[in-house]
């Protein structure tokens, strides 16, 4: 048996170094005082993930404590992308003197970790754990001192409990009584999962900050959990970040609903006259932003309105080629649209173009007009007959 020195210099080697508390992206913003407002949802996990659960634990691959531990850290690394997932946990001392100690139980992820390697790295995660949760998280967190608790938050912002009447000898099995004697420390969590196996299934209660989050986003996330899970105990050998998370449902808006963008046009109507009736629609809306500066529909067209003016001075109409060479910016739209406007061709050139190859696609192309920005001019005047600086 390890003395309490040793298991809590175990607990601030491996706490050192840990970022804040991850949590869940919440609905609200957090308030400045909590009024520990918490609520309760409930889900049945199907029989089918029940039984691929039991078969890890009977392949020797996991615990229904461990499988449901990692599915939890994954779902984290999941919502979140931090791959630094610290979960809080009740654990025994299987024959120890200490019924259950609350601890930390601390995880690296990554995409590219499959299911399986998740699984045996949390194993071991518990089983450390298990052998040195004795020590009160009290005396680790004195320890570690206050640059341990960064504005009063958590050390954990998630924590996990489980109990089974069917593994009861299990180091991560607790009886439920012994979680009420943590509600102080778990009722300051963002979200507390609470899985509990007997009856031939497995059942999570989440309680849940109410202040934080709505009641859908909860449903919403358990439903995540249990695809997870079930992705996870199917298919070990996945790699995390290509384990299915959304349901049916959800994936079809994503794929198809949201997805239909498409949009019946006038055939007869050229972008610019499209372009000209949004303007009537809607003049003082604003059509183009880039940085601070942005212009309405109506400042829009008359700007471009003279820029097409002075291209037909200049002899530009049908068949004619306009090479414009600007960097991205407001002035770029409006000579797109001003040699539309004109009855002219476009010729994009790429600023970042050698001069040589700039000066040939010119050529090449014939075009006797050249639209650019005052800082190319020195690039490009003298490959061009006219050049008008759109700045």
């Amino acid at each position: 048996m390890r003395t309490l020195d040793e298991q809590k210099a175990y607990w601030l080697t491996r706490l050192s170094g840990r970022p804040g508390a991850v949590s869940l992206p919440t609905d609200r913003e957090r308030p400045p005082v909590s009024s520990f407002l918490r609520e309760t949802i409930s889900l049945a996990l199907d029989s089918e993930i029940c039984a691929q659960v039991r078969n890890q634990a009977s392949n020797g691959a996991a615990s229904p404590f461990v499988a449901l531990l990692a599915a939890l850290n994954a779902i984290l690394y999941r919502y979140t992308g931090s791959t630094d997932i610290s979960v809080g946990a009740l654990l025994k001392s299987v024959g120890g003197p200490v019924p259950a100690n609350l601890v930390i139980l601390r995880n690296e992820l990554s995409g590219g970790q499959s299911a399986e390697e998740l699984m045996r790295q949390v194993s071991v995660t518990v089983e450390e754990a298990a052998a040195n949760c004795e020590c009160p998280l009290s005396a680790v967190i004195e320890a570690l001192g206050p640059e341990a608790v960064v504005s009063d938050a958590p050390l954990f912002a998630v924590a996990f409990t489980f109990s089974s009447s069917e593994a009861a000898g299990h180091a991560g099995c607790v009886p439920e009584r012994r979680s009420s004697e943590f509600a102080d420390e778990l009722v300051r969590c963002d979200l507390v999962l609470n899985a509990k196996e007997g009856d031939g299934g497995i059942r999570i209660e989440c309680e849940y900050d109410a202040e934080l989050f709505n009641a859908s986003t909860i449903e919403r996330f358990l439903q995540h959990f249990g695809i997870l899970l079930a992705g996870m105990t199917a298919e070990p050998q996945s790699r995390l970040a290509s384990l299915p998370l959304l349901a049916q449902a959800e994936l079809k808006q994503l794929l198809v609903e949201w997805n239909d963008t498409r949009k019946d046009f006038p055939k007869d109507a050229c972008i610019h006259q499209l372009f000209e009736a949004q303007v009537e629609r809607t003049p003082a809306d604003v059509a183009v932003v880039f940085g601070e500066q942005k212009l309405n529909y109506r400042q829009l067209n008359a700007r471009a309105n003279q820029l097409a003016h002075r291209l037909r001075r200049l002899g530009v109409g049908p068949d004619a080629l306009v090479g414009i060479c600007v960097e991205r910016s407001l002035e770029m739209v409006i000579g797109l649209l001003g040699i539309l406007k004109a009855g002219g061709a476009y010729v994009p050139l790429d600023p970042n173009y050698p001069r040589e190859r700039l000066a040939f696609m010119l050529k090449d192309a014939g075009a006797r007009v050249l639209l650019t920005q005052q800082r190319l001019l020195n690039e490009l005047a003298e490959n061009a007959t006219r050049v008008i600086c759109l700045e």
